[in-house]
């Protein structure tokens, strides 16, 4: 059995209570959970109990890390469950944690999708990073479709205005085209965007 010895809330600036028992363990949850726990100062809890404590203790504290983590830039869900995994944490408690990030909204690998897209599309960079990079971030083929295909409208925009930000405005010399040409394909535009923002079928 263990005694607990004093609970203490509101203290830390993660949010989670602070549990300490007579043995000198000192376990930390969510101030949400303790309210259903029905526990005090001086009670008596079994072993079975302080291993669900632990266990507890253990989910909110990665939930902490989480909201962390997406509190820096917005994340997709293959992106926190990768991070999960090397914090250790358990197949279904990694489930359990991303669910409940989703179903609040904090997870929306769309709207995440939209935004990798959208920023790539503000530095200059076509569709076909988009797609890469989304697939790097394990965001979902359909979710990265819709965002891809939506990033591809805009392609031969944004590589005009790269091409003209780099060399200055049409027409230019066949060394011009050529290295103008290799910026856009490093820059993830594909061969038919290309050829027709510089108009290679012209030069044939």
């Amino acid at each position: 059995m263990e005694r607990v010895l004093a609970i203490s809330v509101g203290r830390r600036r993660d949010g989670l209570a602070e549990i300490a028992f007579a043995s000198g363990e000192t376990l930390r949850i969510s101030t949400t959970r303790l309210a259903g726990l029905e526990l005090a100062a001086r009670d008596e809890v079994d072993e079975r109990r302080v291993a669900e404590l632990r266990h507890a203790a253990s989910l909110d504290h990665a939930m902490v890390r989480l909201l962390r983590l997406v509190g820096v830039r917005a994340r997709s869900r293959a992106e926190l469950e990768r991070r999960l995994e090397s914090w250790g944490v358990a197949g279904e408690d990694r489930r359990h944690l991303l669910d409940r990030l989703t179903e609040s909204g904090v997870i929306d690998d769309g709207a995440f999708a939209r935004e990798v897209s959208d920023s790539l599309q503000r530095r200059g960079q076509g569709s076909l990073r988009a797609s890469y990079d989304l697939q790097r971030l394990g965001v979902d083929q359909r979710r990265a479709a819709a965002a891809v295909a939506d990033h591809a409208v805009s392609d031969p925009d944004v590589a005009t205005e790269v091409v003209r930000q780099r060399f200055g405005p049409a027409p230019y010399d066949t060394a011009t085209l050529r290295r103008a040409a290799g910026l856009l394909a490093r820059r993830g535009f594909d061969e038919d965007v290309i050829a027709a923002v510089l108009r290679l079928d012209d030069e044939i």
